[in-house]
């Protein structure tokens, strides 16, 4: 379990990392946003600044993103219970076994989050 926590806390570490050189700032005080703010609304006039379609492209992005993320966490963690299951004894058995709800109830809401997105994201246009 000591193995896992570091892997995580790399993990967090590398992303941290990677999201703060990856990020630019171009306003070097307030008014350099204010008047890039202004300069935003001003060239936007009256088209539509948000495409309904590049917004579903970027969400789908995202889900089948985060669903490869989970598919291969999840064959992970299952194959990680599924080994310590063969070499424990009795004991070690009942551990895992206790081990497998919270994994089955992850798997479920990873493969359930697309449907679960898209009933939110419809009830939500149809409300708008």
């Amino acid at each position: 379990m000591n193995v896992i926590k570091k892997i995580f806390i790399i993990m967090f570490i590398v992303a941290v990392t990677l999201a703060t050189i990856s990020s630019k700032s171009y306003a070097t005080n307030t008014s350099d946003i204010i008047n890039g703010g202004d300069a935003f609304i001003k060239n936007a006039g009256n088209r539509e600044i948000f495409n309904k379609q590049n917004e579903q492209e970027g969400v789908d992005q995202l889900y089948y993103i985060m669903t490869t993320i989970g598919i291969v966490l999840a064959f992970l963690v299952g194959s990680i219970l599924g080994i310590q299951f063969i070499t424990s004894g009795a004991a070690g058995q009942a551990k895992v076994k206790e081990k497998l709800i919270p994994f089955v109830l992850g798997a479920i809401i990873i493969f359930g989050a697309y449907g679960i997105w898209r009933l939110v994201y419809n009830a939500f246009n149809s409300v708008l």
